[in-house]
């Protein structure tokens, strides 16, 4: 019988070495510097310690070949009610999964054969990142079981499971979840598109006296006919103003999704590869470097971007656009995000077109706008494309530049390269450039 008490004196043997511990900033270590939040936030110190006295009891118990500690307690995530995630792996144990009570917390037990993860090392080695039609993509269940397994610490069998953790390529895990993050934001942006083309609003606003304006005693903007940024995700008219008001609701989900999804971009960019999305605050205060706006993003992440309060939709699209790209350049390359130099959009006339979203592969970037069309492009040519965030064209060339050495992908970007890019993709419409504003 596993107890607390007898969990928690199991989980301070240390004499015998069997540890891969995983504190916050080893978690989140990969790509980052002094610039990055790491290390920073609370762990549940006394949780862990008595879910490495428990799987090493069950480890015991079992006769298996090694025990690990998983999920948010082990990444430096869990708090008072995390459940305790242990995987037991042997030779000829049966895959199965079960669930025992220890106090107030629930403990996940997950029994792993040692051949499934052997294949599942080799699934995620050839897992083809090059977009081709015939490529072989990694399923979302084995990138999550790898990365939970690469992030664990092993609480009994370190020489038994070191090897085949060994065989879980970190680089190939970030980008595998960069990507995994990228298609879960567009698909939200898909639909979000979905929601505000133009057959799904209304190409007018509310007459005066629909009981929507100020004068009738309603917040402005509020009530069934919400107004909504078309253009940002279908290049419709501004002026329009939701139909329904389920769809109105709908389409702030798909927008909070795909900004929810952004930021675990930009925190797997940054090597922190839980793959919780709750914890994405929590994961962005400790990762993401000093100048990314968290407070801006949780705040757009909890507001109305319908309602009287000067947000919308454009501003939650904005900035998914820019830590998606963030993640899908320098994070791809594995540049520290403490390169880039403009997280919110400046005031100059270089601006990226709204409802561009990139997709990243082997040797291209592909930036797609839902429901209309795609580029293809460099990666040197999608690094000056995210760099033109209402800057002038000063500017955009000397953040380039200055990134040159950061990647091989970018070692061609000299000042005259950087000036003819900024013309093409001007002319194709990726860059917007007006006047300054004041």
């Amino acid at each position: 019988m596993v107890t607390p008490r007898a969990a928690a004196s199991a989980g301070q043997d240390e004499g015998s070495g069997e540890s891969r511990a995983v504190t916050p900033r080893a978690a989140a270590s990969a790509g980052q510097d002094e610039g990055s939040r790491a290390g920073r936030g609370p762990v549940d110190s006394d949780g862990l310690l008595t879910a490495r006295g428990v799987a090493r009891q069950l480890a015991a118990a079992q006769g298996t070949g090694a025990a690990l500690v998983a999920g948010g307690l082990a990444a430096g995530l869990g708090n008072a009610a995390s459940d305790i995630d242990i995987y037991l792996v042997g030779e000829h144990l049966p895959r199965a999964r079960r669930q025992l009570a220890l106090g107030h917390r629930t403990v996940d037990v997950h029994q792993l054969p040692r051949g499934e993860l052997d294949a599942l090392a080799r699934r995620v080695l050839d897992a083809d990142l090059t977009g081709a039609p015939d490529s072989t993509p990694v399923t979302d269940a084995d990138l999550i079981l790898a990365t939970r397994l690469c992030c664990a610490q092993v609480a009994a069998g370190h020489g038994y499971i070191a090897p085949l953790l060994e065989t879980l390529p970190e680089g190939k895990l970030r980008r595998l979840t960069i990507d995994r993050w990228l298609a879960a934001a567009f698909t939200a942006l898909q639909d979000l598109a979905g929601f505000t083309a133009l057959g799904d609003l209304r190409a007018q606003r509310p007459p005066p006296d629909s009981g929507t304006s100020k004068g009738a005693g309603s917040p402005a903007g509020s009530g069934p006919h919400r107004r909504a940024d078309a253009a940002i995700a279908s290049g419709g008219s501004t002026d329009a103003a939701f139909d329904r008001e389920p769809d109105a609701s709908a389409a702030v989900l798909c927008a909070r999704s795909a900004l929810l999804a952004s930021g675990k971009a930009v925190a797997a960019a940054c090597g922190d590869l839980h793959d919780g999305g709750k914890w994405v605050f929590r994961q962005l205060e400790r990762s993401a470097p000093d100048r990314f706006p968290l407070a801006e993003f949780a705040d757009l992440i909890r507001c109305d971007p319908l309602g009287a309060g000067g947000r919308s939709i454009a501003d939650l699209a904005a900035l998914a656009q820019t830590c998606l790209i963030t993640a899908a350049t320098l994070g791809w390359q594995s540049v520290p995000l403490s390169g880039w130099p403009a997280w919110t959009v400046g005031d100059g006339p270089l601006r990226r077109a709204p409802g561009f979203y990139p997709r990243a592969y082997e040797q291209t970037l592909v930036a797609a706008a839902p429901m209309r069309r795609s580029v293809r492009m460099r990666p040197d040519v999608a690094l000056v494309w995210g760099l033109c965030a209402g800057s002038a064209q000063d500017e955009v060339v000397w953040a380039a530049t200055g990134l040159r050495a950061s990647a091989p992908a970018y070692a061609g970007l000299t000042e005259r390269r950087c000036r003819a890019v900024i013309a093409r993709l001007t002319a194709s419409g990726l860059v917007l450039d007006g006047q300054s504003v004041a």
